[in-house]
């Protein structure tokens, strides 16, 4: 049973250190206790765990671009993210995992602003017939996670123009990302901006969970242990694995 809760801001934007942060957060969660980590990358493309990049993105076009290619321990397609997105975990231990209740938070949040939000069979949530969050879930031991996707602003011309392969050059064996109609909540609410919407999640994830969550900060986490993890999501050998199936070369 949940008796605490917590809140948390990434300071960084950098998709390794951020997907690190969740993975320990995951690792030291308290048995009674509820945290939402909020967190942004700047540029960046993350797959699911069981995507090949290679079949799911422009590889060397977005790297030569300056982006980063990163892979979560999820499932599900690969997203792009810029600060336009605004990422949210909730990390709960098993017995408390409630994709409903989990939901009901962003539902909450973004009905501060007048729009209303439905969840898809899909794991989606939507504002009529188009998408605005992808979600995807995650267990490990006796905790969870889920997180998710909220699309504010996303340049969505740089969305289509690296997350669209060469379907001629590669036959794929792994996960397709499913495509879907998106949309920016902006282009439906003009007044919404990123640090507006954290202050909703904030305000509606202490309502649903009945406790005012306090505040953490990543600096109160240990930082050797964060830094190896960032060190494994940045290589290589995590991103592109040798028994990821391939057909080219």
């Amino acid at each position: 049973m949940i008796r605490r809760t917590a809140c948390i801001v990434a300071r960084s934007t950098d998709p390794y250190r951020n997907l690190a942060i969740e993975k320990q957060l995951l690792d030291t969660l308290p048995d009674d206790t509820a945290i939402l980590y909020l967190w942004q990358n700047a540029h960046t493309i993350v797959c699911g765990r069981n995507q090949n990049p290679w079949y799911e993105c422009k590889v060397k076009e977005f790297l030569g671009d300056g982006g980063r290619i990163a892979k979560r321990l999820s499932g599900g397609g690969t997203v792009y993210h810029d600060m336009g997105n605004l990422n949210f975990t909730f990390l709960v231990p098993r017995v408390d995992f409630s994709i409903p209740k989990q939901l009901s938070v962003i539902q909450s949040a973004v009905a501060a602003y007048r729009l209303q939000a439905m969840y898809t069979g899909r794991n989606d949530l939507q504002i009529g017939d188009r998408k605005f969050s992808g979600n995807a879930f995650y267990t490990s031991g006796q905790n969870a996670y889920h997180h998710g996707t909220i699309l504010v602003d996303v340049d969505m011309s740089v969305m289509g123009r690296y997350l669209t392969a060469d379907q001629k050059k590669l036959q794929n064996r792994g996960v397709r990302s499913v495509p879907a109609r998106v949309i920016n909540l902006k282009a439906l609410a003009p007044d919404i901006t990123i640090n507006s919407l954290e202050e909703s999640l904030f305000r509606s994830f202490a309502k649903v969970y009945g406790y005012r969550p306090a505040i953490l900060d990543e600096k109160m986490m240990d930082q050797p242990t964060i830094n190896k993890l960032t060190e494994l999501y940045a290589s290589a050998a995590w991103i592109y694995p040798k028994e990821m199936p391939y057909t080219f070369s």
